[in-house]
């Protein structure tokens, strides 16, 4: 899958279909002999070729897709075969897409079989099975490491070729898989495979400089718990007896891919009882996953593994053919075929949340539905033991979002005919928002905040980093902009914010995770600070000045007329007319020629405090209010007709923009 589309390249056709919609989009649909002609090995007039066993990429880093098949010349594997390899030159494939094609010569005498890809930032690792072209049988097993920035353009292609990594002894990879790896820095790529001697075994390559001169380091060996080859499958509605059953191939694994944590995580399939365990006939396939540590490439070591499986006594399941995927939350999804002795052959998937205990999975679910049986004309698995089926799957991450995890699998869909079904597994939804570290002030152009939200366990915030094309998004309503949204945990945000031209009292807050999903509650707070100074002449007068706000004292002022010896007491109350707690400064002149002034809060003297600017109220909740008294004495000699005014300002602590100004007034009278 890419940016737009899912490409599926298989053996007949290859075809891309719009990520929204799931209709085939026109982008790309050819036959996929016809796609791969201008690589295949030529046979001359009259000869006989064909494609086989696909596998296609959307390689993020590079923006390009990248395909690779091999070649059947002859048509029956008497002949040294080509891997090639198709790259596009865009990252949407339509019809003005041009592919470039490569291609890698194999050992003479040997037919390179069932080609794996895992590709990286610095090459494409692809591994094959060897068998003699003279009597077909087995040879060895073969690793080629791609130079990735080789086949970005023209060529010519550059690779190293590791054959025949099974050693004298016996020991090494059966069907080694080349590891795909998302991470732009890494410097190491991999090969894994099942051991070809030993069950129970995975044997581990490290490849060294993969981009420029690579090195094959030593086979390193992982103990995995008993395993085992699988069973042929039963199916329902098979009329072809014990051949008639469907090929389950054998034990190699599928594919593999590795997360951010460093991690391998790979699939296959194996016969296992009731119980999921491996002991002599199981009677059903299960489906076996693992996370692999590889360490420094000294010591690998399990982390963890768990097996899909039915365990029914009567007529169960087989799953088989599996892939594994895990998306940058740590959610696994592994998906497959199944089938029974009473069942169809269907298409299913399982899934665990990165919190589930290590080795457990989800029950399978089907996503088809089929009724119909499979007894193709043209195989009655009398060659194989066992009609053909797969041997492919692939279950991938969203390349743009990290979280969506695609699953391509194999079902029947008529009457002796298989089929593909491409499903879209979405994540677990994004938490939802609870609250805010603190109220948000007005008229701020950077604040930040913290959001919290509440997880039901599996859902919760995400964010992939740089470099992906869908990042976590939140919307914040009453006119405020987000500047920025930082990520600290799957309950944790923090936000930077821009309130200057915010309105309202309480927000919604709309968190977006990448994949869409979206939750939404009004928990942000916007803090409106705002002190309401008021004032009177005496005791006994009402207060001036509700609701009234500037730096003048226009509107709210108070006026005295006092005789020289005389004593004029007002009261300035200040009031928060904001919306959250708050407390307030208060500054105001101090004597005047001809006038003596003091400030008193409760009996107390606070004049000094005031005229400083240091009085601080205490913290008033919305609505509360403090009250000063200011006493002006007019001195003796001081002239009839004499006008002085005092201002008194209070501002907010948490806004200190927010300003208010009461004015008290004393004319000297006779």
């Amino acid at each position: 899958m890419g940016p737009t589309q899912f490409v599926a390249m298989l053996n007949t056709r290859v075809r891309s279909y719009d990520k929204m919609s799931g209709a085939a989009d026109g982008g790309i649909d050819i036959a996929s002999d016809a796609f791969w002609a201008p690589e295949m090995t030529p046979v001359g007039p009259g000869g006989c070729n064909f494609s086989s066993d696909p596998h296609i990429r959307y390689d993020r880093l590079s923006d390009r897709w990248i395909a690779v098949m091999i070649d059947v010349p002859n048509c029956d594997g008497t002949r040294s075969n080509r891997i090639m390899i198709a790259v596009s030159d865009t990252d949407t494939i339509g019809p003005s897409t041009v592919w470039t094609f490569f291609h890698i010569g194999v050992t003479a005498g040997e037919f390179a079989d069932y080609p794996t890809l895992g590709v990286d930032t610095n090459a494409l690792y692809i591994g094959t099975n060897e068998f003699s072209t003279t009597n077909g049988s087995f040879v060895n097993s073969n690793a080629y490491v791609v130079r990735k920035s080789s086949i970005l353009g023209a060529g010519p292609i550059v690779y190293t070729a590791f054959t025949h990594l099974i050693a004298g002894n016996g020991n090494g990879p059966f069907t080694p898989q080349g590891v795909d790896d998302p991470d732009p820095a890494i410097g190491v790529g991999y090969f894994i495979g099942v051991d070809v001697s030993s069950f129970g075994k995975l044997d581990l390559f490290r490849v060294s400089d993969p981009g420029g001169t690579p090195t094959m380091l030593r086979l390193l060996q992982l103990d995995v718990g008993s395993t085992s080859f699988p069973a042929s499958v039963p199916h329902l509605g098979n009329t072809g007896g014990s051949n008639g059953r469907l090929d389950a191939v054998d034990d190699r694994l599928f594919a593999a891919s590795m997360t951010s944590d460093g991690h391998i995580w790979t699939a296959h399939n194996i016969q296992v009882n009731a119980f999921g365990v491996t002991v002599g006939s199981g009677g059903r396939d299960g489906a076996r996953w693992y996370e692999i540590d590889p360490g420094s490439g000294v010591t690998p070591s399990l982390v963890q593994a768990g097996t899909v499986f039915d365990p029914t006594t009567t007529n169960p399941r087989s799953y088989w053919i599996p892939t594994v995927a895990v998306s940058g939350q740590g959610n696994m999804v592994i998906a497959g075929s199944t089938a029974g002795a009473a069942a169809h052959v269907d298409a299913w998937y399982a899934s665990r949340s990165s919190s589930d205990p290590l080795g457990s999975v989800g029950a399978p679910t089907l996503y088809t539905s089929s009724s119909s049986a499979y007894n193709p004309a043209g195989d009655n698995g009398s060659v194989y033991g066992a009609r053909r089926w797969g041997d492919y799957s692939l279950t991938r991450v969203d390349p743009q979002d990290n979280q969506t995890i695609w699953t391509i699998q194999e079902y029947v869909s008529a009457d002796d005919t298989w089929g593909v079904r491409i499903a879209r597994l979405q994540a677990p939804g994004p938490a939802t928002p609870t609250s805010t570290s603190s109220p948000v002030p007005l008229g701020r152009a950077s604040v930040h905040v913290q959001l919290s939200g509440m997880s039901d366990g599996d859902t919760g915030w995400y964010d992939p980093g740089a470099g992906f094309a869908q990042r976590l998004q939140v919307d914040v309503g009453c006119g405020v902009t987000v500047n920025g949204v930082g990520f600290v945990s799957p309950t944790h945000l923090d936000l930077d914010l821009n309130t200057t031209t915010a309105s309202g009292a309480t927000c919604l807050v709309t968190t977006i995770n990448p994949d869409g999903q979206m939750s939404s509650a009004s928990v942000l707070r916007i803090a409106r600070h705002q002190p309401d100074g008021k004032i009177k002449p005496s005791i006994k007068t009402p207060f001036v000045g509700n609701n009234v706000y500037n730096l003048t004292g226009e509107l709210q002022t108070a006026r005295a007329w006092r005789r020289p010896l005389s004593t004029r007491s007002f009261y300035v109350k200040e009031q928060n007319d904001g919306n959250v707690n708050d407390s307030f400064l208060l500054r105001g002149p101090g004597n005047k020629k001809g006038f003596t002034v003091h400030y008193y809060f409760r009996n107390a003297d606070v004049t000094s405090k005031v005229v400083d600017g240091t009085f601080r109220t205490a913290i008033l909740a919305p609505g509360s209010a403090q009250t000063l008294r200011l006493s002006i004495s007019v001195r003796p000699g001081t002239s009839i007709g004499t006008v002085r005014s005092w201002l008194v300002t209070s501002t907010s602590i948490h806004d200190p923009a927010k300003r208010d100004v009461v004015r008290a007034i004393v004319r000297v009278v006779s």
